[in-house]
């Protein structure tokens, strides 16, 4: 350690050289304590390739590291220029923006699995939310990846499943505003709105057992709420565990039913 830390130690390092120097000293203790170490590697040559556009180390840690303003006064020169702030949740305590976007609201992320073994952990991350989502003056973004977003259908661990927040799960359907940031390959258009182009259960031409918003259960797909009426036989539902899937209700009524909850 002393001898890399007496390779760093000169000013004028270029930030590449000190990257590459850090990861030749640390992989073989990677190796050896991450089976999925390929993976991490190729993750940490980002690293190298970023570094490479610096000339000095300051320079590159003060961009990379996450240090939101100390205070709401600090931004108000700077809303007028759509300034974007990134910031922890914990760094975000005190401070306030006219709109606020928190991400992963997945379990597994948000909660995190272990949360799920101890109840006052679990009551400190939604404590967490509450707070993050009270830093927002005027609109609330809740993101979440979804199933277009396949490698975060893993296992999160403790034999949870990925799926949208029970945080989240847990609000009034009333409140909310379900939209779909999918984006086609060659486009350029995101964020479409779940209830644009939906239809009433009767101006579908059909007598639905089902309303816009409604919480549901099917056997198969587990929890999910009704987003929207495609026409008199189709709808449209946002499921937990497998994200948004198109349900015919003639179907649903021969062998597979669905149960509003």
């Amino acid at each position: 350690m002393s001898e890399l830390l007496g390779v760093l130690s000169p000013k004028n390092i270029l930030p590449k050289t000190a990257v590459e120097k850090v990861m030749e000293y640390y992989t073989p203790v990677l190796e050896q304590k991450f089976d999925d170490f390929p993976r991490r590697a190729r993750e940490l040559e980002q690293l190298v390739h970023m570094a490479d556009r610096y000339k000095k180390i300051r320079a590159f840690l003060d961009d990379l590291t996450l240090e939101p303003p100390t205070s709401s006064a600090d931004l108000e020169g700077n809303l007028k220029g759509e300034r974007l702030t990134l910031s922890t949740i914990h760094s975000a305590k005190g401070l306030e923006w006219p709109v606020v976007f928190i991400i992963w609201l997945m379990e597994g992320r948000f909660p995190p699995a272990r949360a799920y073994q101890n109840d006052e952990a679990l009551e400190e991350e939604r404590r967490l939310l509450y707070v993050a989502s009270t830093r927002a003056k005027d609109q609330l973004v809740l993101c979440y990846p979804g199933q277009e977003s396949a490698p975060s259908w893993q296992t999160a661990g403790y034999g949870l499943r990925n799926g949208l927040s029970s945080f989240v799960q847990a609000l009034p359907t009333e409140v909310l505003t379900f939209e779909s940031g999918f984006r086609y390959p060659g486009t350029r258009t995101f964020g479409r709105n779940w209830n644009q182009g939906a239809t009433s259960p009767q101006s579908a031409g059909g007598n639905h057992p089902f309303r816009q918003g409604d919480r549901v259960k099917h056997p198969a797909f587990g929890m999910g709420v009704v987003s929207r009426f495609l026409d008199s036989d189709k709808v449209e539902v946002f499921f937990q565990s497998v994200g948004r899937k198109l349900l015919h209700l003639r179907c649903m009524r021969k062998g597979c039913p669905m149960m509003r909850r």
